[in-house]
Formats: C-alpha cells, sequence, structure tokens
C-alpha cells in the first residue's frame, strides 16, 4: 500500500491521499493526525466502497486531495482506469476512464480523448456515481449515454457541505 497524506498548509502543488488498489490506511492514518486534513475524505471512501460493491473491477488507484487547477486551489477526488485495464470493456479499454470530482465543478467522467460532465448532483449519491462509472466502463464515453436511474444526495451531504465550506473558509480556497 501506498498512500501519501499532507497538510494543506504545506502545499506547493498537488496533495492528497494516493491509494494503489484502493486499499485504506491504517486507522491512525500513514501520519496520524493528518488523516482528517481534507474534509472529502470519507466522501471518496464511500464513492471508492461503491465502486467495489458494484462488482465493477477497481480502479488502478484513486486519489482524493487538493490541487492547484486554473490558479485556484480545489478539493478533488480521482478514480482512474488507465487505458489497457482489465476493468473496461472492449468499448472503453483503448482510452481508459477517469471519473473526477470537485468542489467547484462536481462529477465529471474524462477519457484520453474525451471529457463530459456527469449530470449529478455535486454531493450525489455514491451508488449513482458507481452505477456511471460502471456503464462508462462497459460503453466508453462514445457509447449509449448514462441516465441518472434517480436522484439522491449522500445521506452525508449536509455534514461534508459544512465541512468543505469550513475548510475553503479556512484555507481561502475562494
Amino acid at each position: 500500500m501506498s498512500a501519501i497524506e499532507e497538510s494543506a498548509a504545506a502545499v506547493a502543488g498537488d496533495t492528497g491521499k494516493d491509494i494503489r488498489s484502493g486499499l485504506q490506511p491504517p486507522p491512525d492514518g500513514v501520519h496520524p493526525g493528518l488523516a482528517l486534513a481534507l474534509p472529502h475524505l470519507p466522501y471518496g471512501d464511500a464513492v471508492h466502497a461503491e465502486v467495489v460493491a458494484s462488482r465493477l473491477c477497481p480502479p488502478e488507484f484513486v486519489e482524493a486531495g487538493l490541487a492547484a487547477v486554473g490558479g485556484h486551489r480545489v478539493l478533488f477526488l480521482r478514480l482512474v482506469w488507465p487505458p489497457d485495464h482489465e476493468g473496461l470493456d472492449e468499448a472503453a479499454r483503448a482510452d481508459g476512464l477517469t471519473v473526477r470530482w470537485s468542489a467547484s465543478a462536481g462529477w465529471t467522467v474524462h477519457t484520453v480523448t474525451d471529457y463530459r460532465a456527469l449530470p449529478v448532483g455535486l454531493y450525489a449519491h455514491p451508488v449513482l456515481v458507481a452505477d456511471a462509472a460502471r456503464h462508462f466502463a462497459r460503453h466508453g464515453l462514445g457509447g449509449a449515454e448514462w441516465v441518472e436511474p434517480f436522484e439522491a444526495r449522500w445521506e452525508d451531504a449536509d455534514a461534508l457541505e459544512a465541512a468543505v465550506a469550513a475548510f475553503t473558509e479556512r484555507e481561502g480556497l475562494r
């Protein structure tokens, strides 16, 4: 297992948690005391757990962190199935698949050649994100359109939203 967790105050570029094969860090974290430095880690864990529960082959890696985007820092989550990943069907295998969330843009899906926003809420239920990932892993972005089967917000979305707002204010991300 490899994991990187850094304090947001020490950010020069990207920082976060990168856990190969979705393995969880020890309960006290790789760097004790910093495990909850980023408020969206529980959401990332819930999405990853739902992807695994959906029987989609786990992504090659899962990242959660704080990235520099367009001169601003933004909280993000990313699940990546690179090109030729065994979990992707033929329609998606050549281009790979990235399912990404940011606190500013919400959920998107990417390949090496295409990009689109997912039509779900900012704090969509992990079941919806897993369903979209499974769909695009089978059909690629050029195949059948994914239609949100139902609208649902994550049950811990209110707490996450408050934590993200507090973090954003404290770290001066606005």
